[in-house]
């Protein structure tokens, strides 16, 4: 399936939101899937910082993104 990447500069999002959002968009592609929306390179490399594990994991959230990990990786554990 296709994602839409753009949902990420909605005004909506919040930074917690964001990082749902590229979680859901790791799992589901294994990739930074929106790091093709910025047309250079530095912007492409701030873009793809937003994907470590630390950017992502430490907030609020953590349990349930630890929890969507064990899912989408079940056959693992």
């Amino acid at each position: 399936g296709c994602i839409k990447t753009e949902c990420l500069h909605e005004g909506w999002q919040t930074d917690s939101s964001k990082k749902v959002v590229r979680l859901a968009f790791a799992l589901y592609t294994d990739r930074a899937a929106s790091v093709y929306d910025y047309g250079s390179q530095g912007e492409q490399l701030g873009e793809c910082r937003h994907y470590s594990v630390a950017e992502i994991m430490c907030c609020e959230y953590v349990k349930y993104f630890l929890e969507a990990v064990k899912i989408r990786y079940s056959d693992y554990l």
